[in-house]
C-alpha cells in the first residue's frame, strides 16, 4: 500500500506543484483528495436577497413600528436597508430597533463599524445607531434641524441603509458561500 501511496502523492505533486491554483464550487478541502496543503484564497457569498423577513432581522416591536427591512448579500459584503417609525420616543439614551439574525444569513460571527447613521424621512432628523453585542441594532444618539434631542414617538418614519463588509472570511458560512 505504500508503493501505491507514493505513486498517488508523485503525480499530484507532479498536476498540481506548490502554487497551483484549484478552483471548485464546494469548500471542500482538496487535501481531502489530492493531498498536501491548501490554502482558500477568497470566500465569497452565494448572492441572496430577502425583503421583509424576521427570519434575518427582527424588529424591536416595544419600540418601532411600521417595520420593513431589505437585505442583500454578494460576494464578501451585506448591504441592508430598513424602514421603521418609533414607537418610542427616541433620545441620547440607547433605544434598541431589533436584531440581525445573522447566522441565518450566512454568517457564523459579526462584527460592524461603529457610528452608523439612520436618516429621518424629509431629512428632519438623523439618529446615530450602532451595533452591539448579540448584533443588537441601536439608537444611541438624536440630532434634529430645530437642535432638538429627542424624536417624539409615532413620528418619523426612518430610513436606515448601511453595507457590512467582512474582514474575517472565516465568519461567512460554507454553505451560504460558493
Amino acid at each position: 500500500m505504500g508503493k501505491f501511496n507514493d505513486i498517488l502523492k508523485y503525480l499530484a505533486d507532479s498536476y498540481h506543484p506548490i502554487g497551483s491554483i484549484y478552483i471548485t464550487n464546494t469548500y471542500t478541502n482538496p487535501s481531502t483528495t489530492l493531498g498536501g496543503t491548501w490554502t482558500c484564497i477568497k470566500k465569497t457569498f452565494n448572492t441572496s436577497q430577502t425583503w421583509f423577513s424576521s427570519n434575518v432581522f427582527t424588529f424591536n416591536g416595544t419600540n418601532t413600528t411600521n417595520t420593513a427591512v431589505g437585505i442583500l448579500r454578494m460576494s464578501d459584503t451585506i448591504y441592508m436597508r430598513m424602514y421603521f417609525a418609533p414607537k418610542v420616543t427616541f433620545n441620547d439614551n440607547t433605544i434598541e430597533i431589533g436584531t440581525l439574525n445573522y447566522t441565518n444569513f450566512g454568517l457564523t460571527d459579526f462584527w460592524t463599524p461603529q457610528g452608523l447613521l439612520a436618516i429621518s424621512d424629509g431629512n428632519n432628523a438623523v439618529a446615530m445607531m450602532n451595533w452591539s453585542s448579540g448584533a443588537k441594532l441601536r439608537v444611541v444618539d438624536v440630532v434634529t434641524k430645530t437642535k432638538a434631542t429627542t424624536i417624539a414617538a409615532n413620528t418619523n418614519q426612518f430610513c436606515y441603509c448601511t453595507q457590512i463588509p467582512f474582514a474575517n472570511p472565516d465568519w461567512m458560512s460554507n454553505d451560504a458561500c460558493n
